[in-house]
């Protein structure tokens, strides 16, 4: 059996999958079989933008429709978007697509959409997924000046729900301001939680470091 993750975030558009597709290229370079499941996506205009990097950047043969069941025009959260185009998302396909999963592949990444708290479908929420299918997290966070807040109310959330934050990723890290200095120490300070810094990179390269740290925190 595989083991399973989900990378999270503090916001939309803080590169979640970027560093899906990094930490895919060091698993691969690790040995290690990766299956990227992203359950649900909006504003697939006219395809799902993020599966198909990260089916872009899989080691293994994937449909698009494995990566991702449920894929939806509007660039809403899914619970609205499922509303407007009259699709239902069923939440027991996508525990199930996930069970398969762990029994083909050494790790299955799941990718969330905006952060905890965004609802899937009714009031099922993505911190309700991680906990349904017993996921670690993976919190994606700004590098910039404000992000010390937006993290630790993730991680404070994430906790208060039972969830287990193996690691915070600050994205696009620069370290050009005392902010963005200070920020990554001050995070670990008061959440206790590992912290690393990605650089801005064009392309995905592997993330080697935090790719094995996973590995052995799963």
């Amino acid at each position: 059996m595989g083991k399973g993750f989900l990378i999270t975030a503090t916001d939309t558009g803080v590169g979640k999958t970027f560093i899906g597709c990094c930490l895919m290229q060091a698993f691969s370079d690790m040995g290690l079989s990766v299956f990227p499941f992203k359950p649900v996506e909006t504003g697939c205009e006219p395809e799902p933008q993020d599966a198909l990097n990260l089916l872009k950047h899989a080691s293994i043969n994937l449909k698009l429709n494995e990566v991702c069941p449920y894929t939806f025009k509007e660039p809403l959260a899914p619970i609205v978007a499922e509303r407007i185009e009259g699709k239902k998302i069923d939440i027991s396909k996508i525990e199930k697509l996930y069970r398969n999963a762990l029994k083909r592949f050494d790790i299955v990444m799941v990718e969330g959409a905006g952060g905890l708290l965004v609802p899937i479908t009714g009031r099922f929420t993505y911190a309700d997924l991680a906990n349904l299918l017993n996921l670690p997290l993976i919190i994606v966070a700004r590098s910039k000046l404000g992000t010390i807040n937006h993290t630790l109310l993730t991680v404070r959330l994430a906790q208060a729900q039972g969830l287990k934050v193996m690691a915070v990723i600050l994205n696009q890290y620069e370290g050009k301001d005392t902010a963005e200095k200070t920020n990554p120490e001050v995070i670990n300070e008061l959440s206790h939680i590992p912290v690393f810094r990605v650089p801005i990179m064009e392309e995905p390269a592997p993330l080697t470091e935090i790719a094995e740290f996973i590995h052995a925190n799963l």
